[in-house]
Parts: C-alpha cells; structure tokens; sequence
C-alpha cells in the first residue's frame, strides 16, 4: 500500500485487531505540530496488530512519534517491522512510547532523531514485556538516548532482544542498550563497537563478531533454527549475507535457501558477558570453551590492581559460568565502583567491564 500521495495521512487512534497477512505500507509523509503523537497509527488502546511492515516514511512530530504508533496502550504486537526516518521530541524507531502492552517478533531499521528523549526501538516503555525483537536504528541529538529504549521503568522486562546502531554521544546522557532501567532486562546485548561508550546502559555488551556469531544466542538461550535445545518455535535465524550478518526473525522473507541459513554449530572460545550488569552483590560470568582447557579470571578495579583471582584451573569445553562474590582476595567486600574481570586462555585473552552499585 503506496501512501505517497496522501499528504499527512495517518491514522489518529485505532482499538481492535489488525492482521496486515504481511502487507507493506509505505511512502508514509507526516509532518505534524498540533497532534502529539504520531506514526502510521497514532494511538493503539486495547489493540493487537500483526504481521505488518511499515517502510519509507518520514515523519515529524512535536512529541511521541515510531513508525508503527506514537503511543501504544494495552495492546499486544507481534511479527511487524519498521524502516524510516523519524524526528520529533519523543521517538522511537518502532513505537515511540509503549505502556501496559506486549511487543513480540518486531524489529526496526530506522533513522530516529529526537530533541529530548530517542530510542532505537522505543523512546519510554513502562508496565510492559518486550521479547525477541531487535533495532538496526541510528539514534541522535536527543538529550537521552539508547540503541533499543530511552528510558525503561516501572515494571518493564525486556528478554532475548539486542541492538546494533549508532548512538549520537552529545546528548547528556546516552546508553548502549537503555537507560534508567531498574527492573528484568534479561539475554540482551548491545553492539559496542557500533554503538561506541555510554554512561549507562542495560543489557551486555558484545563486539561485532560476537553480535555476528550464533553461539553468542545460543549460549543465551535463543531459540535458533535448527537447534532444538532453547525451544523449537524457530523464532531466529542467522546469515552472513543478510540483516549485516545479525541474527535476523525467520518470519522475515529471504530468498536465502533453508540449507544456508544456519552457521555450523561448533564451540568456540567466547567470552559471553556478566549478567546482572551493574550488580549487587554478586554477578555471574558467562563464557565456552573450544575445548579442554585451563582458565583464570582476574579481577581488577579501576586502577589497574588485582582484587581477585576467582578461578585458575582446567575446566571442561563448552558453556561455563564462574559467580563472583564481590569479595577481594581476602574474601572482603569491594566497594561501589568499576571492575575489569580478564578471562585467559592458552592463546586468548579477553577483558571487560562491569559495575558494582551498593
């Protein structure tokens, strides 16, 4: 559906239910002042919209504003995508604000600029479950901002989701994956060689061959095609030549055959992350081995001194996770602050950050 020559159409609110059975509406040209929220539905209130593609609009709004829905109240969305260019105070390249509401199987590959609060994916989320979604958007100039959701809170759980766009740094406070979230952000990572550094964020961050390697998922308990381990709803797919070799949603067509689709599922030496991150007062690290071999994992604090060593021995090929205590060598408690834990290995050695809050 071309909506080219429909000058600043969108639809102001909408209840029900809508099954787009894969259409793609485009061509979508808004610019509005006096309605505050804005996208191709303007309000969703007690909805469910499936399976719709939204692409090539442009849209300026003076508050909430996404390329699916401004606002988003009591509804529940699933198997839908968004690509365009959004601009407004409030933005998000899927929806701009989402409450009470379930958001599953969605993606977004959007250009998101906002003048106060931008999201990737969302710009505010609150009482809400989002699962199994991704955001490829570019965010800049708002004065908060992150590459999946501005701002999290009040009872929100987000799951098995990432992002991989770039985050403009000359907003006052910007983050990785979200900000200011304080509840369930679980399985979730942010591309940090893309996104570059952040002064807060939820969600682990990985680089861009461990965003472009499936064990990095599977390890997390994604449920991939062709395994069988983390479900068999065959939610994720995996290519390198398609989605900038991300892991994609299999309800995405491809002209990709099946027996292409799957990297070999092989173990690898990775280094997964810490989860919860920041933490209080223990967090656990995640990471596999190729094979058999000996492992130590340093500790250290933001002057470079060891604090701890909290494992030096053989340990098994495949997924392994090590829990620290918070403790220095002593078996004491370290103070708030940064940490640098280092994983090395025969031949590799890996070093990342994480965030004690007492």
């Amino acid at each position: 559906m071309d909506l080219s020559s429909e000058s600043n159409f969108f639809v102001t609110y909408f209840k029900g239910s809508f099954d787009g059975n894969g259409l793609t509406v485009s061509g979508q040209h808004v610019s509005e002042s006096i309605n505050s929220t804005i996208g191709l539905f303007g309000v969703l209130q007690s909805s469910h919209i499936h399976n719709l593609n939204v692409a090539q609009f442009d849209l300026l709004s003076c508050d909430y504003t996404g390329g699916l829905a401004g606002s988003c109240y009591n509804s529940n969305i699933n198997d839908c995508n968004t690509i365009g260019i959004i601009d407004g105070r409030n933005t998000g390249g899927f929806i701009g604000r989402i409450e009470d509401s379930e958001i599953r199987y969605c993606s977004t590959e959007s250009t998101v600029s906002g003048s106060y609060r931008s999201g990737g994916f969302t710009s505010m989320s609150s009482r809400s479950i989002i699962s199994d979604c991704y955001s490829l958007a570019n965010v800049s100039n708002a004065i908060l901002s992150a590459g999946f959701v501005g701002e999290s809170n009040d009872d929100i759980s987000i799951s098995n989701s990432y992002c991989a766009g770039t985050i403009n740094m000359n907003g006052r406070q910007y983050g990785g994956f979200s900000l200011f979230c304080y509840d369930e952000i679980t399985n979730c990572f942010w591309n940090d060689d893309i996104s570059g550094n952040s002064n807060y964020s939820s969600g682990t961050p990985i680089s861009t061959a461990e965003m472009q390697d499936i064990n990095t998922f599977l390890l997390s308990g994604w449920d991939f095609i062709g395994e069988e381990e983390n479900g068999s709803q065959d939610i994720w797919n995996i290519n390198p030549r398609l989605n900038n070799g991300y892991p994609f949603l299999t309800h995405i067509a491809t002209d990709i055959a099946d027996d292409e689709t799957i990297q070999e599922l092989k173990p690898q030496t990775k280094l997964l992350g810490n989860y919860p991150n920041p933490f209080n007062p223990e967090t656990t690290i995640k990471f596999s081995l190729a094979e058999d071999e000996n492992v130590r994992i340093d500790i250290y604090n933001i002057k470079g001194q060891l604090v701890n060593t909290i494992v030096n021995e053989q340990l098994k090929a495949g997924d392994n996770v090590i829990v620290w205590s918070g403790k220095d060598v002593h078996n004491k408690p370290t103070a708030s602050g940064v940490y640098f834990y280092r994983l090395k290995t025969k031949d590799k050695t890996f070093v990342r950050k994480m965030m004690l809050m007492k």
